[in-house]
């Protein structure tokens, strides 16, 4: 969730997120992992290079502290552990080439995983900096209209395309059942349109 969507639609994203779910504390809570990541900073990390990845997941969900961890080396099949502490800075995903990281996440978000793995569509996507380079920051001169969940913007794409980018307002404060009609729109596979 973010800590400022305000500063996120001005493209400032320096204040980061913050979890929806508080961890439980070995209350069930699991891990999530992400795939070709730049891990984060470490200078509150904890490190052991002689412990493998399933020591390593272990450690972690025992230890109260403990928000994510990774293996210290990635050559081969990966070893060695490092464990991640307070904020995450200085973190995100490419395209390739990057690691594999497992965030901690709470018991409950376990099953909000799963309910979005299942709706999960073939279709592209495109990263908030697109979207929001495409719509000049969602200017207002792009606006082509409103609804009961939200703006509608024109857009171009850096390829060229033009699309059309449905943005979900805040004030109606929608949740996964809202969402359906982005996937409505995706199901309609029209290929200028867009949900965000």
């Amino acid at each position: 969730m973010l800590k400022s969507p305000e500063d996120w639609n001005r493209i400032n994203w320096s204040g980061g997120c913050t979890r929806r779910t508080p961890l439980g504390c070995q209350n069930g809570d699991w891990s999530l992992k992400m795939q070709n990541m730049k891990l984060p900073d470490t200078s509150r990390s904890w490190v052991n290079k002689s412990i493998n990845h399933e020591e390593c997941e272990v450690k972690c969900l025992r230890n109260c502290s403990c928000v994510a961890y990774s293996n210290s080396d990635i050559t081969d099949v990966g070893s060695g552990c490092v464990m991640c502490f307070g904020d995450l800075v200085d973190i995100r995903q490419y395209t390739s080439n990057g690691q594999d990281f497992y965030l901690r996440m709470a018991a409950s978000e376990q099953e909000y995983t799963d309910r979005s793995e299942k709706r999960e569509l073939d279709f592209p996507t495109f990263s908030f900096l697109s979207i929001v380079t495409a719509t000049s920051n969602f200017s207002f001169d792009n606006k082509l209209g409103e609804g009961g969940f939200g703006s509608v913007y024109k857009g171009k794409l850096a390829n060229g395309k033009e699309i059309a980018v449905k943005r979900l307002s805040r004030t109606f404060g929608q949740g996964i059942n809202e969402f359906i009609e982005v996937i409505l729109i995706a199901k309609l596979q029209h290929r200028n349109l867009l949900g965000f």
